[in-house]
Formats: C-alpha cells, sequence, structure tokens
C-alpha cells in the first residue's frame, strides 16, 4: 500500500503542476492577445500551435484576457497550483456576463470562501455552485435578466458523435429539465424492477427516444406526475427580499423567476419549518416554502 499511496502524492503533484503550466498558458495568451491587438492573424498562428480549432484558441484567448484582467486571486489560485483551466473556464462562463468591477468583486469573495474551505469546494462543478451563489448577491438583477433571457433561447441540438452516435440535447428551463428527467428515470426504474435486463442508463435512453417518437416505451408512466422541488425563504416569496432561492438538484436561482414558478397554476404549496441552526443559508430566517411542480 505504501507504494499506492507514493503514486497517489505523485498524481496531485502533477496535477498541481498542471494548474501551474494552465496559469502560464493563459498568461501568454493574454500577452499575445495583447500585443496583437485587432490583428485576427494571431489566431491562425495559434490554431497549429495548439493543436485545437480556430474557435478554441478563440475562446482560451478570452480566457486569459479573462482571468488576468478581471479574476486576479483566480489567477494567484491557479499559479499555486489549486486550480486547472478546466475549473477556472467553469468559473469564467458564471462571470462572464458581469462588468469588470462585479467581476472583481466576486473573485475576492470567492477567494476569502476558499481559505479555509475543505478539498472538495476545488471541484469544478463545486466552484462554479459557490460563484453562482456569490453571483446572486453581488449582481441579483442582472442575473434575473440573464435567466430570462437563457429561458428564452431553449432550443434542442444534435450533436454527430462516434461510433454510429449522436447525441440530442434539449436546453430547457431547469425546472422543467428537472421533472423530464424525472419522469423518464421513473419509467426506466419501473421496467428495470420488473425484470428488463437493460442498464438503467439504456432503459432512460431508450424510453426518452420512445416518448419522443410518441411509441409506447412498454410502461405506463406513474401515476403521480413528475416534481420538481422549489426552496423559497418566506421574506422572497412575499417579494420582501431577492435571497436564497434554490431549486433541486441544480442550485439557486434568481428570486424573481422563483417566485414566477412559485405562482405558476401547476405548482403546489408545501409549508415546512427549517431549524435555523441546522439549516442552510437559503432557509435561515426560519421558515422556507417548498413548491412541488406538476408536469
Amino acid at each position: 500500500m505504501d507504494g499506492v499511496r507514493e503514486k497517489i502524492e505523485r498524481v496531485g503533484v502533477v496535477r498541481a503542476r498542471r494548474a501551474r503550466l494552465d496559469a502560464e498558458g493563459l498568461e501568454l495568451l493574454a500577452a499575445i492577445a495583447a500585443d496583437a491587438g485587432e490583428d485576427r492573424g494571431v489566431v491562425e498562428e495559434l490554431t497549429p500551435v495548439l493543436r485545437v480549432s480556430t474557435r478554441e484558441v478563440e475562446r482560451r484567448i478570452e480566457d486569459g484576457r479573462s482571468v488576468v484582467r478581471r479574476m486576479p486571486r483566480l489567477h494567484a489560485a491557479m499559479q499555486n497550483g489549486a486550480v486547472e483551466s478546466y475549473g477556472a473556464r467553469r468559473v469564467l462562463a458564471v462571470v462572464d456576463p458581469l462588468d469588470d468591477d462585479t467581476a472583481r468583486q466576486v473573485d475576492g469573495l470567492l477567494a476569502e470562501r476558499l481559505v479555509d474551505a475543505p478539498e472538495t469546494a476545488w471541484q469544478p462543478g463545486n466552484l462554479a455552485q459557490r460563484v453562482r451563489r456569490l453571483v446572486e448577491k453581488a449582481d441579483p438583477d442582472g442575473q434575473t435578466e440573464r435567466a430570462r433571457q437563457a429561458r428564452a433561447e431553449r432550443k434542442v441540438e444534435l450533436t454527430p458523435g462516434e461510433h454510429a452516435m449522436s447525441s440530442l440535447e434539449v436546453s430547457l428551463p431547469a425546472e422543467r429539465a428537472g421533472a423530464c428527467y424525472s419522469r423518464v428515470d421513473a419509467m426506466a426504474r419501473s421496467l428495470r424492477h420488473g425484470g428488463d435486463l437493460r442498464t438503467l442508463d439504456q432503459l432512460r435512453a431508450d424510453v426518452a427516444a420512445d416518448l419522443l417518437l410518441g411509441r409506447d416505451p412498454g410502461v405506463s408512466p406513474p401515476e403521480a406526475a413528475a416534481m420538481v422541488y422549489l426552496h423559497i425563504p418566506v421574506d422572497a416569496a412575499l417579494s420582501l427580499s431577492n435571497n436564497g432561492c434554490e431549486l433541486d438538484g441544480y442550485g439557486p436561482i434568481p428570486a424573481p423567476i422563483a417566485r414566477e414558478i412559485m405562482t405558476n397554476e401547476r405548482s403546489i404549496w408545501r409549508a415546512v419549518l427549517c431549524d435555523p441552526c441546522s439549516a442552510s443559508d437559503f432557509v435561515a430566517q426560519g421558515f422556507c416554502r417548498f413548491l412541488s411542480r406538476r408536469y
């Protein structure tokens, strides 16, 4: 086991080295872009050097500009080996719509939150979740407008893949996507419990395809409608504040969007008492609404 432990430690060293190299790479790209100005030729020159598409080169240049100019504390974390480029990109995707001052404010707050945070806090998904919460506080009005715009841009995309496979991606409001997944998952599990030998992943994929094609998936839909749960502090529900709204399985959402879901005729209200000593921040007022949205 000592040999395994040593190798695990070396993996950690390699990861930290990669993070520092990622930071250096983004710095160089930001510096090249600053020197080149509006010269588009530099992107074409970098494409064979980085061995990625032109679009990916553009994304990396923009990431470099953003992390160096707008997120200096995140940049420092990369230089210290704490965050690799993928984690940084997840953070940058959240702060991208913010103005420079607000982005720097979020950057500082994130650094403060991570001082004594556990190792799991540095995972890309958890980093992005923390940043969403900070953006909610730093720019609540902008967050609401961006959410409305994103919901207006819902779409379906077909992406060809490898090995005669493709991906069908449906971009939906989070509460509707959650309800769709819950319904497909329940039907897949029913088939599995009935003795179907396909894996759950296979069953979910096949059930979704059958439903979209208007075919019988081989199991009746669950009697109960698919539901998603929304947590709203009572002051946010009454429009006295815009803090603390969370969608199960997704995370924080803007309070105005939460109130729109709450007031939909298909929403069911359930009041529960929450212990402020043990509940998370979003129910710290001691009372919250659990909203079940039927589909």
